[in-house]
């Protein structure tokens, strides 16, 4: 029976494979910290998604609980970070024998999935495949929805569940004031579509966030920052028309007012938008772009049209085809890819 993911209150539960001990030394020994995308409460939610997934599919529990708490915690920074799987897996054979035991199978899983849990692969070990799924439901909390196409077992691609989990997935402390972000983002893009008109329709909104600046109850006033990555649908590779060749961000600040003191705490209460023209910032991101989100990345892959990119495929097949190496570095695995499902 599916437990409720949808619950508000994440804890850390103890097992015989990761005890509460261990759980605080990696906590203790994380370079980032826990105030990003990738700390402790992103563990915690792996950790609770990867012992329902392991109910519903047979998996290695032992193998997805050390998953949860290991696969980011060598990061060493909150953005693009490709070695950080692979750090992660050369951590876990360190810790072995000191803070847990593993048969020699059992290490050879988790090193495999900790290496590439970000590379946006489905095709491994069942167990694996778990790994990955209870990591990728968790995409929420970069508001990005998780898509089923790079999700692994069926459980995981069920509707339902992606909706549970994502409901789950938007609960934690990073959107702390979530129906106050929920209206700029609403603002921001509305202000574009009133910009750009029918050119709005050729973008596709990849990710959208924003934070709460300040909060001022004396004049009953809250900035907000919003943030959007967005992908033109009519601007492709060369090498490939279907792949967009870079991305468009924009980034503005707003000031919302209300007027009525006992409506302050509505989210939905303000009387007044203001849309500061001096702190709007609007431009782009390739994709070898370090600085480029993983969360956009991966998003930007799901909408690819790859059978669309038609007779460009067949120039792919070698990798040192002309115009598979004018391709973006980071695609060309993703190219390899498509290529080979095509072939």
């Amino acid at each position: 029976m599916l437990a409720k993911p949808w619950g508000s209150v994440m804890t850390f539960e103890a097992s015989e494979t990761v005890s509460q001990e261990f759980f605080e030394y990696l906590m203790e020994t994380h370079s980032l910290g826990h105030d990003g995308f990738h700390g402790k409460d992103h563990w915690l939610r792996v950790l609770q998604n990867a012992r329902e997934i392991a109910v519903e599919t047979g998996a290695n529990l032992r193998v997805l609980e050390l998953f949860a708490v290991l696969h980011d915690s060598r990061r060493e920074n909150g953005n693009h970070d490709p070695d950080h799987g692979h750090r992660a897996a050369e951590y876990a054979v360190e810790l072995r024998g000191k803070w847990f035991d593993l048969a020699d199978d059992e290490l050879d899983l988790l090193m495999e999935a900790c290496r590439f849990h970000s590379d946006g692969a489905t095709e491994a070990h069942p167990t694996i495949q778990a790994c990955w799924d209870a990591d990728r439901l968790d995409l929420g909390r970069v508001g990005v929805r998780p898509d089923p196409q790079f999700l692994c077992t069926s459980y995981a691609k069920r509707p339902e569940i992606i909706d549970a989990y994502y409901m789950r997935s938007t609960q934690g402390k990073f959107l702390d004031e979530p129906d106050f972000t929920a209206s700029a983002l609403h603002l921001t893009l509305q202000k574009l579509q009133e910009n750009w008109w029918e050119n709005f329709r050729e973008f596709t909104v990849l990710t959208q966030r924003a934070e709460v600046l300040s909060v001022d109850p004396a004049s009953l006033t809250r900035v907000i920052r919003s943030n959007l990555y967005l992908s033109p649908e009519n601007d492709g590779l060369e090498c490939a028309k279907t792949i967009p060749s870079a991305f468009v961000t924009e980034e503005c600040v707003w000031t919302l007012t209300w007027s009525d003191p006992d409506e302050f705490d509505d989210p939905k209460g303000f009387t007044e938008s203001n849309y500061d023209t001096e702190n709007l910032a609007i431009g782009g991101a390739e994709w070898d772009d370090p600085d480029l989100p993983d969360e956009v990345f991966e998003r930007a892959i799901a909408h690819i049209d790859w059978w669309g990119t038609g007779e460009w495929l067949d120039d792919w097949e070698q990798s040192s085809a002309p115009k598979f190496m004018e391709a973006p570095a980071r695609l060309r695995p993703y190219i390899q890819n498509g290529t080979c499902q095509r072939l």
